[in-house]
């Protein structure tokens, strides 16, 4: 099974110890309980997070680049769309991520 984890991870300036203690929980509890996962996180920075907590990592949703609040909405609007469909079509949402979050993120 292939789980995204979505959380405030991956900083590098300062390090939220709350948000990579319970990612680090998640995994180990489901490891425990014999759940074969294969996690991606999503992070502000993905080579910092695979380092540090030994996952496969990708850029987070973004909304820098949003001129204004419409913009945002409809870009949560696709997201909507794409996730409330059956979970093949999930894959699109890796395609979607990189698209609107690879510009955004310094």
């Amino acid at each position: 099974m292939r789980i995204v984890i979505v959380g405030d991870i991956g900083h590098t300036a300062s390090f939220h110890v709350g948000d990579e203690a319970m990612t680090l929980a998640l995994i180990e509890e489901t490891a425990r309980a014999g759940a074969e996962i294969h996690w991606t996180a999503l992070s502000v920075q993905p080579a910092q997070t695979t380092r540090t907590l030994g996952l496969a990592a990708a850029h987070g949703l973004s909304f820098r680049d949003c001129s204004d609040a419409a913009e945002r909405d409809g870009r949560l609007a696709q997201f909507d769309a794409i996730i409330a469909g059956p979970p093949s079509d999930w894959a699109h949402v890796a395609i979607w991520f990189h698209v609107f979050s690879s510009s955004s993120i310094p």
